[in-house]
């Protein structure tokens, strides 16, 4: 265990919580890691959230290794800095983020970018973009049946050793009452780990070049096949979200037959046909043309919406980085207060048909300066 950085001590804290889970075996790890969240969430919403792009995590990590001169940079990091200690704010990473930064080919600053980001995001991560797209989506059909459902913000944030997800261990050596002990006892482990543990273990994540750049590739030839199938904004905008929400439609099926269940036979139990299916097709699109669905689902919302910006500006080549580009911004933009990123992708989300920034009340930068003069301006969470 040594290689993860625990400590004796850290085996013993184990070894008492899997007793304190054994005295507390009714409790499934899905319902234990659901209130570890909700109590992280306490804590996040306490600060204000900036979200860095990863060319503002290198250039901040750069900053900090004295690689980086720029006055702007050097600023920004010690203001950032001061307010993460004073617990004023933090800077929670995506899934985007990790796959980014382990595309680093160099140790040293692979490391130092992981270090930083322990640093200044106190441990936290944004959940995955599909669990995200689910927990909005399923909260929105729960609300809409009216039945209670918790606000999505509450269920986004986990540890960072979860950033890509959570895994359970599974086995059946052991009674039930032992292994939900440890599961839960697996996870309060894990969260201790940081970023800079597990890039330490995993080192440059391997990468298709040639896949992505495929991918970017037969994206473009698509879009140019059906330019100006759509003649306005808002219906391509329409068109991707249906493309979006077609591939939650399972999703969907079983979020509804558990709404039946606790409905207590308001509503009817769906069957697993395809009659059904198309039903909940037509239920999801109906539900992505109302004025409430960019805050009911905003993680796909914008999404559908980048993708829209890229394909209505003809002249534009889709690019390997949009893909993650876009994952940014929709993590960034409905849970963080402010989001320092590219000037090309601020533009994007600022487009007059797209006004994401001002959609979300999320500030979007790009220049270091700007960047510093929000941070220090910026009120205290409410």
């Amino acid at each position: 265990m040594e290689e993860f950085g625990f400590t004796a001590d850290d085996l013993e804290w184990l070894h008492q919580r899997m007793a304190h889970h054994r005295g507390n075996s009714a409790q499934s790890i899905d319902e234990y890691v659901r209130v570890q969240c909700i109590r992280l969430a306490a804590t996040v919403m306490r600060r204000r959230r900036v979200y860095l792009d990863t060319c503002y995590w290198i250039r901040l990590r750069d900053a900090d290794m004295g690689r980086n001169v720029a006055a702007g940079d050097q600023r920004l990091l010690a203001a950032l800095r001061s307010h993460v200690r004073d617990g004023r704010l933090l800077c929670p990473i995506s899934d985007a983020t990790f796959y980014e930064v382990h595309k680093q080919s160099d140790d040293s600053t692979r490391g130092a970018t992981a270090e930083l980001i322990d640093e200044l995001s106190t441990g936290v991560a944004i959940r995955t973009q599909r669990d995200r797209m689910a927990t909005e989506l399923a909260r929105m059909l729960h609300r809409r049946a009216g039945l209670d459902t918790l606000d999505s913000s509450l269920l986004a944030w986990v540890p960072v050793s979860t950033v890509l997800g959570e895994q359970h261990p599974v086995t059946a050596a052991f009674p039930d009452v032992v292994q939900r002990a440890l599961q839960k006892g697996f996870y309060d482990l894990m969260s201790r780990i940081r970023l800079s543990d597990m890039t330490r273990l995993t080192g440059k994540m391997p990468r298709d070049e040639q896949l992505s750049d495929r991918v970017a590739r037969d994206l473009h030839a698509a879009n140019q096949q059906h330019a100006g199938e759509h003649a306005t904004f808002e219906a391509l905008r329409l068109a991707e979200l249906d493309g979006g929400m077609d591939l939650f439609v399972d999703d969907a099926m079983s979020m509804l037959r558990v709404i039946a269940t606790r409905s207590e036979g308001r509503m009817p139990l769906l069957s697993d046909d395809r009659h059904s299916a198309d039903l909940v097709t037509r239920i999801l699109r109906a539900l992505g043309r109302t004025e409430e669905f960019p805050h009911d689902c905003p993680s796909l919302y914008v999404h559908a919406t980048c993708y829209a910006a890229v394909r209505w500006d003809q002249r534009r080549v889709f690019r390997v980085n949009d893909m993650m580009d876009f994952n940014h911004a929709s993590a960034a933009l409905p849970y963080c207060d402010g989001f320092f990123t590219e000037s090309s992708l601020r533009a994007l989300i600022n487009q007059r048909h797209t006004k994401l920034s001002e959609l979300f009340s999320c500030a979007v930068i790009s220049e270091a300066t700007k960047a510093l003069e929000w941070v220090e301006s910026m009120p205290a969470a409410e």
